[in-house]
């Protein structure tokens, strides 16, 4: 949008109820009528948020929630990765020191990136990097599905579902919240 100088854009508000009132018809001629409606036309739309205040606390309480939660998991990955990936069926410390140090640069790195753009980011394009991490979670376990199959161990296999399901919400709710927390909508006249 052009910003106008004061002087100028006044000049051109005062063209433009000059042209109004030579253009409106006979009956709506009088001048105090004319100068009324063009000072209402001339006034900028009000924008109002359409999103009610407990979406957008619902938003900005996810995006900290992500952000402190992926602070975490970079924390802990970087001190106790071992412990961190028992869970998931992972033996750590039988990996060669070029795995563990792959798995550590790769949860911590992103972790700390996404915990960085929670941080940094409005609540609006940080919920979308989360749902768009979480999708691309999700989308990869299902590949992994796919491709492997589920694990036959009864607890691990209770630990990728839930997991997965915990991502599949997660990326939902930010879908959902990240597109509506800054969606302005202007009033209608």
């Amino acid at each position: 949008m052009v910003q106008l100088s004061v002087p100028i854009a006044s000049q051109i508000i005062n063209c433009q109820k000059r042209v109004w009132c030579l253009s409106v018809p006979h009956s709506l001629r009088s001048r105090k009528k004319a100068l009324s409606i063009v000072e209402e036309l001339s006034q900028p739309a009000a924008v109002t948020p359409d999103v009610p205040q407990a979406s957008k606390m619902w938003g900005k309480l996810l995006a900290g929630g992500c952000g402190c939660l992926f602070g975490v998991i970079a924390f802990a990955m970087a001190l106790v990765p071992a412990e961190m990936l028992a869970s998931n069926g992972i033996d750590f410390n039988s990996l060669p020191v070029a795995g563990r140090a792959e798995l550590r640069a790769y949860y911590v790195g992103t972790a700390l990136f996404v915990a960085w753009i929670c941080a940094t980011l409005d609540d609006a394009h940080s919920l979308r990097a989360v749902a768009v991490l979480l999708g691309a979670f999700v989308a990869t376990r299902a590949l992994g599905y796919w491709v492997d199959g589920v694990d036959p161990d009864p607890t691990l296999r209770t630990q990728q579902h839930g997991t997965c399901c915990a991502e599949l919400i997660g990326c939902i709710a930010a879908l959902a919240l990240g597109g509506v927390c800054g969606r302005p909508k202007q009033k209608q006249r």
